[in-house]
């Protein structure tokens, strides 16, 4: 058995039960495996909670990421966990279903390993959640489809790789994102559409929009599909955009802003507070709850791989400083 097999085959569970993590870390994507290898490298005894599911799983190529730009994303994670493995570190592939303090002071975790459905409690003296979020789409035809590799929503991530072509912005609810996303589109696109698709425009947005020189398009999209060539039977594939009226408009990027929702349920479930919709942290990623850090998209919609790295990092560090406290005090006390 290789030293990876031996991670994540689990104990029985009542052996598992019997363990005590210094950490728990639910979420194996950058900010928890960051978070992971920091601890194990301060030797702590850490678990990696994941489900398997990453964010940009669609997704070809990572860019902006200093030494791994055009990486997979998926590769990118198979060799974070390798280097955290190397140091000592588990990782089980497993679905936690809740949290909760117990009574000793100490976190216990319910999981459902993906290779078993009899639920395992996992214990541990510290709590690093990094689920993450998860984007919703408007609700067209061919966009899910399409997600992560013809339809995009991060200019600085996909920007650069649709320099050059038309694009079209499809709105919807974040209609806050779709006009910055729109303007933003410009430096890299020579020609931007916005087709609204029910997203209101202010007064001021729309003056924005004009001055950015950003077309828009009143109307509703029934779908998208991807055009076998461009007009002129060159192989270039191109994005169908199907609007209600029955009209169909080529273009060569897609972009569109989904609502952004994180996967902050544990976090909730442990009491920490919550502000305008996400789970309050500070500087450091510390919850409310003493013991309890949230890092990466879970807490911040914004984060970026890079960002994710350096939040779980940052978690990790204080986490462990903490710990280290509740270990002197606890001497003083004997």
């Amino acid at each position: 058995m290789s030293p990876a097999d031996s991670t994540i085959v689990p104990e029985s569970a009542e052996g598992l039960a019997n363990v005590l993590y210094d950490f728990a870390i639910v979420g194996g994507g950058a900010a928890g495996l960051s978070a992971g290898i920091t601890l194990a490298r301060g030797m702590r005894k850490v678990v990696v909670l994941d489900a398997g599911n990453p964010r940009n799983r669609a997704s070809p190529a990572a860019h902006g990421l200093l030494g791994h730009d055009g990486t997979s994303p998926v590769d990118l994670l198979a060799r974070g966990r390798r280097d955290y493995e190397t140091y000592g570190g588990e990782f089980r592939e497993t679905t936690v279903h809740s949290a909760e303090r117990s009574d000793d002071g100490n976190f216990q975790l319910e999981v459902v390993p993906s290779r078993s459905a009899v639920p395992e409690v996992v214990r541990s003296r510290a709590v690093i959640v990094a689920t993450g979020l998860r984007d919703e789409l408007p609700d067209i035809p061919g966009l899910q489809e399409n997600w992560g590799t013809r339809v995009h929503h991060c200019p600085y991530c996909h920007g650069y790789e649709s320099r050059g072509l038309d694009c079209v912005v499809i709105g919807g609810e974040n209609h806050f994102f779709a006009v910055h996303q729109s303007a933003l589109l410009k430096n890299w696109c020579p020609q931007v559409t916005l087709i609204q698709h029910g997203s209101p425009l202010s007064d001021e947005d729309s003056a924005m929009l004009r001055r950015a020189d950003v077309d828009v398009v009143q109307q509703r999209v029934a779908r998208v599909d991807i055009a076998k060539s461009d007009p002129d039977g060159g192989p270039n594939q191109r994005v169908a955009v199907h609007l209600i009226d029955g009209t169909r408009k080529l273009f060569g990027t897609l972009f569109t802003p989904p609502v952004f929702v994180p996967n902050d349920a544990l976090l909730r479930q442990l009491g920490c507070e919550v502000e305008d919709g996400w789970v309050r942290v500070d500087q450091m990623c510390a919850t409310s709850v003493p013991g309890v850090w949230a890092a990466g998209n879970c807490s911040s919609m914004g984060d970026q791989i890079a960002h994710a790295m350096a939040r779980g990092t940052t978690a990790a560090m204080q986490a462990n400083f903490w710990l280290l406290q509740q270990d002197l005090a606890a001497h003083e006390e004997r």
